[in-house]
């Protein structure tokens, strides 16, 4: 755009100082031809004769074609409407001058003409008078003629201003029309600069819509990501809270007794399947069935011989505990087996799943 500026800014400064030698070109042969016309009508003034008239109508139209010349010349360069119609004045008041003078130059030569046949004749003797009544009649035919000349050269003269008239008239519509082809490109350009400022602008709208709402879409997932991991350590502290209930209830179960305290480490690190089935909360409270799971032989070794013990110990004491307790309440102990196999079962489940949680 800058340099665009600068071309436009030489180009018209060019421009301008071709008018400037154009129209100091015009004056010159202006100057001229204004010269011209005062010395022909100093020539007819002092009546010359007419070989001197008719170079002097010669030099008059040489100098009015290079006065119309550069006038046409200035008149394409110029593109101010007001200096066009001053340099059409200009053609028109150089052509009217030359018209006048030309008419003047060809009326003394006219003149001339006739005074010298009036003269030829006044200077002949009288014998010679049947041919002077006869150069009468050729100078009265010299004379239409020479006025039918006249009034040819005066429909020529008036033709050619015509003529330039519609050339000026044409050209003047020319550069009208040119003129108006270059306000309508000017029009279309910079309606096109508008056009695009305004696509630039709603594209640039448009990519800043497009990150603002990728970047709240990013914050809301972001907000989304860290209040999921709040859930997540949330449920994981509850957990992990319910497994340390869990593990110290069973701790405390197992400490209400010497082979529940030995035991207690049993089923560490074991994943036992449970299967819930269907309930309603309302209905009661859950059952969960259990797979029958047999003790290995070492336990029921044990087992076996803690109640052989039991038995012993039974048969030794007084009748007074015997009747306190029923004969076969060695065979009933507290925690039965299977009821503390389903509870460390259980617990088992409750750890693995934390366990599971915890990944």
């Amino acid at each position: 755009m800058p340099q665009n500026r600068v071309d436009d800014g030489v180009k018209e400064g060019t421009t301008t100082s071709e008018l400037k030698v154009l129209k100091l070109q015009r004056g010159r042969k202006a100057a001229q031809f204004t010269r011209a016309c005062n010395a022909a009508e100093t020539q007819i003034t002092c009546r010359a004769n007419e070989e001197e008239l008719r170079k002097r109508l010669e030099a008059l139209n040489t100098a009015l074609d290079g006065v119309l010349k550069i006038n046409d010349d200035y008149s394409e360069k110029v593109q101010e409407v007001s200096e066009i119609e001053e340099s059409e004045e200009y053609a028109t008041r150089m052509t009217a001058r030359h018209a006048s003078t030309v008419k003047a130059i060809e009326d003394a030569i006219k003149l001339k003409s006739s005074g010298c046949s009036a003269s030829e004749t006044e200077g002949k003797p009288m014998s010679l008078a049947p041919r002077r009544d006869g150069s009468k009649v050729s100078g009265s035919r010299a004379s239409k003629c020479s006025k039918a000349s006249t009034v040819a050269r005066e429909a020529e003269i008036t033709a050619e201003m015509k003529a330039l008239e519609l050339k000026h008239l044409r050209a003047r519509k020319e550069r009208e029309r040119q003129k108006r082809e270059q306000e309508d490109m000017l029009k279309r350009q910079k309606k096109e600069q508008e056009d695009m400022l305004r696509k630039q602008e709603d594209m640039l709208k448009k990519e800043q819509e497009d990150i603002l709402r990728k970047q709240e879409d990013m914050l809301r997932k972001q907000e989304d990501m860290l209040k999921e991991q709040e859930d997540m350590l949330e449920e994981k502290a509850m957990e992990e809270e319910v497994e340390r209930a869990l593990v110290k209830a069973r701790l405390c179960k197992a400490a209400e007794s010497d082979l529940e305290w030995e035991r207690r480490h049993d089923f560490d690190g074991e994943n036992v399947a449970l299967v819930p089935r269907e309930c309603n909360v309302t209905e009661g409270p859950v059952t969960v069935d259990l797979p029958q799971r047999r003790p290995p032989p070492q336990e029921q070794r044990r087992t076996l011989q803690s109640e052989q013990q039991t038995a012993a110990n039974n048969a030794k004491l007084p009748s007074s505990k015997n009747e306190q307790h029923p004969a076969n309440w060695h065979l009933s102990p507290p925690f039965p087996v299977a009821e503390r196999c389903a509870r460390e079962t259980l617990d088992q489940f409750d750890l693995a799943r934390a366990g599971q949680l915890r990944s």
